[in-house]
């Protein structure tokens, strides 16, 4: 329960009015409310209810003393009504100790769970517990574990979909990446030619590549980090509050950056950079010393081209694509399979 304004004490004929609720009709603290509520008709059962009888009516008068937002204590599309304390509702109806229904709060840290299953399962627990002290004459419901419980599955659905989209995305960026750095390779291979020339070995080229993608990457990674928590910060939780205060619910989100949710992304990462650089790296330290002196006939075929015309090997770099993209067609088929069938 989230007070918006005054102060949330119930008792002595004092209310807590819903914020849609004062709203509607211009409530504000230390007004006074006239409350009317008609008894129902007793009838018998299997009989239709009586028409045009008289019903006993009764009211209350009570002061406003908070304006409140409730989240998760009745449902999420409650927005309007008045909270008043227990006897001060069974003195004015003349029940005493009655109620209809009561509202249990479990302790929070079980709702604190990774696995949202966990979290239901966990509830139902406790309402297994309270069933066995209390007897089966009372009808249990635990509405926000049953909401839990269905938005797993939803969830891994969504989040099965989400990261098909992002091994998409990596792809795409892995052959731009290959695209840009065997251009730069191709562009600089006469200061490659001449490097090896003055004794340069092949794999300070091959480092070389690499060095020069890694310290892209950490610009890239650090940037991604930076500006994905600015836009979550700054965009993403302000918009789900907005969405959410519209509904008469209270978002507590607050987004934080750690290594285990950074970690990820960042391996993620540096290996599509590792595979994507290979073979620029690769063809920077087989720079033929030819480039140098003569590049025009630096592409022809040259005495040390012939050891490796004399075996052919599988294509690895083929391979891999293959996989990938057989990966994430039987993704998009499991996804059809499962939303088709649950």
């Amino acid at each position: 329960m989230d007070v918006v304004e005054g102060e949330y004490e119930l008792g002595d004929n004092g209310a807590a009015v819903l914020e849609a609720t004062a709203s509607s009709f211009g409530l504000e603290v230390g007004d006074s409310i006239d409350v009317a509520y008609s008894f129902p008709q007793p009838r018998e059962e299997g009989k239709p209810e009586t028409v045009g009888s008289s019903q006993q009516r009764s009211t209350a008068r009570f002061t406003v003393k908070a304006i409140v937002r409730q989240d998760g204590v009745a449902d999420a599309g409650v927005r309007d009504g008045l909270i008043v304390d227990l006897g001060d509702v069974q003195t004015w109806l003349g029940l005493p100790n009655r109620a209809e229904r009561l509202i249990g709060l479990v302790d929070t840290r079980l709702y604190e769970a990774r696995d949202s299953e966990a979290a239901a399962l966990s509830v139902r627990d406790v309402a297994t517990a309270v069933q066995a002290a209390l007897g089966t004459d009372y009808l249990y419901n635990l509405d926000k574990a049953l909401i839990l419980d269905q938005s797993a599955d939803a969830f891994l659905i969504l989040q099965a979909l989400i990261n098909t989209y992002g091994l998409m995305a990596l792809g795409v960026v892995g052959l731009l990446v290959h695209t840009l750095v065997m251009t730069n390779v191709q562009e600089q291979k006469r200061e490659m030619a001449i490097l090896r020339i003055l004794g340069s070995p092949q794999r300070y080229l091959f480092a070389l590549v690499l060095s020069e993608v890694a310290v892209i990457g950490v610009i890239g990674i650090g940037l991604g980090v930076i500006l994905g928590q600015i836009i979550t910060t700054y965009g993403v939780v302000p918009f789900i509050t907005f969405q959410m205060s519209q509904s008469g619910l209270t978002a507590r989100l607050q987004p934080t950056v750690n290594l285990t949710a950074v970690l990820p992304a960042i391996i993620s990462a540096a290996v599509v950079l590792i595979i994507s650089t290979l073979q620029p790296a690769r063809e920077a330290a087989n720079t033929k010393v030819m480039h140098a002196i003569n590049p025009g006939a630096a592409d022809n075929l040259q005495l040390e081209d012939l050891a490796g015309l004399r075996e052919r090997s599988p294509n690895g770099r083929m391979l891999i694509i293959g996989l990938f993209l057989m990966f994430v067609v039987l993704m998009t088929i499991g996804l059809d399979v499962v939303s088709s069938f649950g």
